[in-house]
């Protein structure tokens, strides 16, 4: 079981290297926080064949995943291998939250006098900022994938 949002994939494209890295220079472009239109799907690096992207949106998601990746050409084909995951930032922010909800949880358990004495709120922050964490990589990782996908015109391999 995975404990931190992470995905690793590959995508599929009959374009070759050169096009796909050109096609990924068209969409990159600078940090677009709050932007009413988007030029640019994603913003980050493009050294080479290794790149490095956050999606661009209208809204604030701290949980958007980083994209790395590489560009790589196989038997004709070319292949992005990506990875997605969660920042260091938000990582830790969680593991705090869900500490800070451990400890209550235990205090909870060890000063247990009866069923009416217990108060489930302490649950609650054992399980909201862990789901938060999931619910927002997972929001943008797909569109995050899509974004890719009709860059490259590929298909998840």
């Amino acid at each position: 079981m995975e404990w931190i949002p992470y995905q690793r994939l590959t995508i599929t494209t009959r374009l070759s290297t050169d096009e796909v890295i050109s096609r990924m220079k068209e969409r990159l472009g600078p940090h677009e926080v709050f932007a009413k239109e988007r030029t640019n799907i994603f913003s980050g690096q493009l050294v080479g064949n290794k790149f490095q992207l956050t999606l661009n949106k209208i809204y604030r998601n701290s949980w958007t995943p980083e994209i790395n990746g590489v560009i790589v050409e196989l038997n004709g084909k070319t292949e992005l291998l990506v990875t997605l995951k969660s920042n260091l930032f938000v990582i830790i922010f969680t593991t705090l939250f869900i500490v800070f909800g451990l400890t209550i949880f235990i205090n909870e358990i060890i000063h247990f006098k009866g069923i009416q004495d217990f108060d489930l709120t302490s649950l609650l922050f054992l399980i909201f900022p862990y789901g938060l964490c999931w619910f927002g990589f997972n929001l943008d990782a797909d569109k995050s994938i899509d974004g890719l996908i009709k860059i490259t015109k590929g298909e998840i391999k």
